[in-house]
């Protein structure tokens, strides 16, 4: 029999806001998990947790969490919120979502107008999956 532990503060991430995004702004690191998250009522949205490849460094204003933040954050492992424009650059890809395991390296290019009243943050993105491993995870 394995016997697990686990607690809310290990699984504890802070999620990137979408104006940390800037165009040639670039995060690599590999996918640990993929969550939901509920931004408001009723409203489910998906998250990747990413292992930096290397420090984050960041104000508090450009994160979402439940925690009051003062000064600078040092993060090692951030949440990536799969924002439309990111979305379809893992779509362009050639799959549908991240999965653990996944190297990636995303990199903000710009915002497009929309009609929906805020721009798009659009992306491109870099996937190394481990071979053999190309099943979807939902």
């Amino acid at each position: 029999m394995a016997k697990m532990s686990g607690n809310t503060a290990d699984a504890a991430v802070p999620i990137l806001k979408q104006k940390f995004w800037s165009k040639g702004t670039t995060l690599s690191g590999k996918v640990t998990r993929r969550f939901s998250t509920q931004p408001e009522p009723g409203k489910t949205a998906w998250c990747v947790e990413l292992a930096l490849s290397k420090l984050l460094k960041v104000n508090p204003e450009y994160l979402s969490t439940s925690e009051e933040l003062n000064g600078t954050q040092v993060l090692q492992k951030i949440g990536v919120a799969e924002m439309t424009g990111l979305m379809m650059a893992i779509n362009a890809a050639g799959t549908s979502h991240l999965q653990e395991g996944d190297i990636v390296t995303i990199v903000c290019t710009g915002e497009t107008a929309t009609n929906k009243g805020n721009p798009r943050t659009d992306f491109s993105i870099d996937i190394d999956r481990p071979e053999g491993d190309k099943k979807e995870p939902f």
